[in-house]
């Protein structure tokens, strides 16, 4: 999990920095996991991006009011052991 405080929240929006990121992760092979308008807040902003072939989630949540502003958190599915 990352978390991070912007130095001006007001002039570098976390929100839109958490679309740039679910931008990226677009080109990378992940797709929208769980619709944005079902977490819409009005200072907050919430992705959940799905890599269906690498097992990867990433749920990045930016926010205005409250720090830390940017909260990227990773999760990967357990493998069985074999052998």
């Amino acid at each position: 999990m990352f978390k991070g405080n912007l130095a001006d929240p007001a002039r570098h929006d976390p929100i839109s920095r958490i679309g740039l990121l679910k931008g990226k992760l677009e080109t990378m092979g992940y797709r929208e996991a769980v619709d944005e308008l079902d977490l819409m807040e009005d200072e907050l902003g919430v992705t959940v991006s799905l890599h269906e072939e690498a097992k990867l989630t990433f749920v990045l949540l930016g926010r205005l009011s409250q720090t830390p502003n940017l909260v990227i958190m990773g999760k990967t599915e357990c493998y069985p052991r074999t052998g």
